[in-house]
């Protein structure tokens, strides 16, 4: 067994205990955005770093992208987790307190406002989304070439079109499923159907699954928090029906080609869905670290704490570095927290990220522990949650400090504020 396969199953070993002791305490009940960030970093950054301990399974290069590097800065993420671990699990940060509903009224309205205003302003976005072009092109290779048509298009305010038909989509149906839960009657579940089906339909306008996926997965997570059913059983066996789905997409995409060559097709498939799900982040990592291997970090460029100005962000794109060096040719491949922190200061930007993040997390745990309506505090949970999640794939600065994401925050806590200026005791209809 070589060095590092040996380090790998020390980091397997080294998480456990943490995931053990996140389940005995009820983490997603005492803290879900630590338990979210543990469960998530352990899925996506340490299961599948064995792409990188193991080339034979990596399908995108044989070389070893393993360094002692790549070991070490995931040994100073685990201790961070584990120290913070006693301050995280001591309390009950989300389900505690007055559990009552107001009324969602002001935020349905405001937030469908924004949606709708959005989509005839930004109409040159709308009428170009590669959703909406389908009709005109064909299925086969339509999708892929639809969607890297429209990305290289030179769109303004970008980034104001997805808060409207991804962030405020989701945060409405959350909403709007925790107003029919509470009440069961059909006109709530009406709203709420119509409101799943076009977020559904937002949500692809992109060609994109990574929405879609957050959609339904926020709902799970809101059906879970509303009805305090934290079985175990049950929320692993809907990961493995998640996966099998995943698998079934895979199957289904790539169906012409498994008809004829079968089962050496079926391993190209287990690899697709191993590196491209689990793998893509650990790779980014390791090819972080050698893109400074001979410790010519970039000093604050790759931007992995905070955006320092847009002329540094065009100027050096680690995302498109990574991806030179792993396919050969310009594009985008995630670069996740650990190694653009890595990149811009070595190992003491990966201690800086980490002390930021802990604390970042544990200020938005004691901002929702405030919130004493429950459908609101559930909603901006959840919505954290998601984001949370990302800290495994992209960096800290995109996760939580970007203006953007800051912006998002802010006009999200707004409205939660609007909503419970007046009718305070009034219903959630």
């Amino acid at each position: 067994m070589n060095l590092p396969v040996i380090t790998y199953i020390a980091l397997i070993i080294g998480w456990l205990p943490l995931i053990y002791l996140v389940i005995r305490k009820r983490g997603i009940d005492m803290a879900p955005l630590y338990t979210t960030a543990v469960v998530s970093i352990f899925l996506f950054n340490i299961v599948g770093s064995i792409v990188v301990a193991e080339p034979r399974l990596n399908i995108y290069q044989m070389h070893n992208l393993w360094t002692p590097h790549f070991f070490y800065i995931h040994l100073i993420q685990l201790f961070f987790f584990y120290v913070s671990a006693p301050v995280f699990l001591r309390s009950n940060i989300v389900m505690g307190g007055v559990e009552e509903f107001v009324s969602i009224r002001k935020a349905l309205f405001f937030s469908l406002m924004f949606i709708f205003l959005v989509l005839l302003v930004l109409n040159n976005i709308t009428n170009n989304a590669p959703l909406i072009n389908l009709s005109s092109a064909g299925v086969n290779s339509v999708l892929m070439n639809t969607r890297n048509e429209f990305f290289e298009m030179d769109f303004s305010y970008l980034w104001i079109y997805r808060i409207a038909i991804y962030l405020l989509p989701q945060f409405i149906c959350i909403l709007l499923l925790l107003n029919f839960l509470s009440k069961r009657d059909i006109q709530s579940m009406a709203a709420f159907f119509v409101m799943f089906l076009f977020s559904i339909f937002l949500s692809l306008m992109f060609l994109h699954k990574t929405p879609l996926i957050l959609l339904i997965s926020s709902l799970f997570l809101s059906y879970i928090f509303y009805n305090r059913d934290y079985n175990l059983k049950f929320i692993l066996l809907s990961l493995f029906v998640l996966l099998l789905a995943i698998i079934g997409l895979y199957l289904l995409y790539f169906f012409s080609a498994f008809e004829t060559e079968g089962l050496e097709y079926a391993k190209f498939i287990f690899l697709q869905i191993l590196n491209r799900i689990f793998g893509a982040y650990p790779i980014s990592t390791a090819e972080s670290i050698l893109l400074v291997s001979n410790n010519n970090f970039w000093m604050g460029e790759a931007q992995s704490l905070a955006y320092l100005s847009s002329n540094a962000l065009e100027a050096r794109n680690l995302s498109v570095d990574i991806h030179v060096n792993i396919h050969g040719y310009s594009g985008y491949a995630p670069a996740s927290a650990l190694g653009s922190a890595y990149v811009d200061f070595g190992y003491i930007g990966v201690i800086l990220m980490q002390i930021c993040f802990v604390n970042a997390v544990f200020i938005i745990e004691k901002l929702l522990r405030m919130i004493k309506e429950i459908n609101f505090r559930i909603a901006l949970t959840v919505i954290f949650m998601t984001k949370i999640m990302f800290i495994s794939m992209t960096s800290f600065a995109d996760v939580l400090s970007s203006p953007i994401e800051l912006l998002a925050f802010i006009g999200l806590f707004l409205l939660y504020k609007i909503s419970t200026i007046r009718f305070k005791n009034a219903s959630i209809s």
